[in-house]
């Protein structure tokens, strides 16, 4: 009978205001049995729009539960802390039953997981300023500020960023998104170790360290001989020829491994190549796998078990490590945890609310 009561109040055509009905159920007699029956059957399909109702023994006044508000909002919360132990910020963001303070906070870790840095300072900002009780939070501090930190590109600011979001990428079982996040750590490395080889500012990398890398690379005849007898190492199938030598992987990968053969006659750089080239090849399976996979230049598919498979050392670990032999350390907080754990505290002041 519920069934089709509710079938038929969702026939009622749009212009007689459907969305604005209440259903009213009276849970005064029957069995617990029955009485449970017709809560959990109201409740899935008329949702918050019913109340139960019941006339308490010796009275006249007719009181109203606030069971179903209970079970749903209940749900809603259990679901909700699913979401954010997951890192899926875009659906709690989306689900307009949460609370407006959550759906903001959960906005600004999608600006900030898209690299959308810009509105990510907004949003950080103006959340903080709309929701006085976010300065409760003291790790809220540590979201503003690495907001302000992000602009000026420092590289710690830089490659904290993307570790982290390969750590979520890994969590979250995205593969794809997460080989191309080890993929740029890999070739930033590579660059941040090499500015000063090159004499290239970190400031203008994306401006000058091409024709920097090219006119050290081609004047260099010692990193040339280098390259033409180990060409098939770094997949140079081709004769090397100096108008070949481009800031591309195969090359930087090249005369990371050539400046550790040199050691410590090279004295521009306090990075140690030595340990960095033997942190790379630790990823030397993984570039294989990225190479033939879907998302570059094969059509392999990529799973998680076999990323694990092909690297013997945990993977977040060599990225951790990757990052450490040029000098710079990860933060011990991961931006992401700091939402969730503010996101999932909410949640629960507001159950205990209802």
């Amino acid at each position: 009978m519920i069934k089709e009561i509710g079938e038929s109040l969702m026939k009622v055509p749009e212009k007689n205001n459907i969305n604005q009905y209440e259903v009213y159920a009276e849970i005064t007699g029957g069995t617990p049995q029955i009485n449970t029956a017709l809560i959990l059957n109201c409740i899935k399909y008329f949702n918050e729009r019913v109340q139960f109702i019941y006339k308490p023994e010796n009275e006249t006044t007719i009181k109203s539960l606030n069971i179903g508000k209970y079970i749903i909002k209940n749900y809603e919360h259990k679901a909700l802390q699913r979401l954010a132990e997951n890192y899926d910020f875009d659906a709690i963001n989306k689900n307009e039953n949460y609370p407006q303070i959550i759906r903001k906070l959960a906005e600004c870790a999608c600006y900030r997981m898209d690299f959308d840095f810009y509105n990510y300072k907004q949003c950080i900002s103006d959340t903080n300023q709309s929701y006085s009780e976010l300065s409760s939070y003291e790790n809220i501090g540590i979201l503003q500020e690495d907001a302000d930190n992000l602009f000026p590109k420092s590289p710690e600011a830089v490659f904290n960023e993307i570790y982290w979001n390969a750590v979520i990428m890994w969590k979250r079982n995205e593969c794809a998104n997460f080989i191309g996040r080890v993929w740029r750590i890999k070739e930033a490395v590579m660059q941040y170790a090499l500015i000063d080889i090159i004499e290239c500012s970190w400031n203008k990398i994306t401006t000058d360290f091409k024709n920097k890398f090219i006119e050290w690379a081609r004047n260099d005849k010692d990193f040339i001989y280098h390259l033409r007898n180990n060409s098939n190492e770094y997949g140079l199938k081709d004769k090397v020829t100096k108008e070949h030598i481009i800031p591309s992987s195969p090359f930087l990968n090249a005369s990371v491994d050539f400046l550790a053969q040199r050691g410590s006659a090279n004295s521009k750089s306090k990075i140690n190549f030595e340990g960095l080239s033997d942190t790379i090849k630790k990823l030397n399976e993984f570039s294989n796998m990225r190479n033939n996979s879907i998302i570059a230049h094969g059509f392999e598919p990529i799973s998680k078990q076999q990323i694990e498979k092909n690297n013997n050392e945990d993977i977040l670990n060599i990225l951790q490590g990757l990052i450490k032999s040029i000098g710079i350390q990860i933060s011990d907080n991961n931006p992401y945890d700091i939402f969730s754990e503010i996101i999932k505290n909410i949640n629960e002041k507001y159950l205990e609310q209802i």
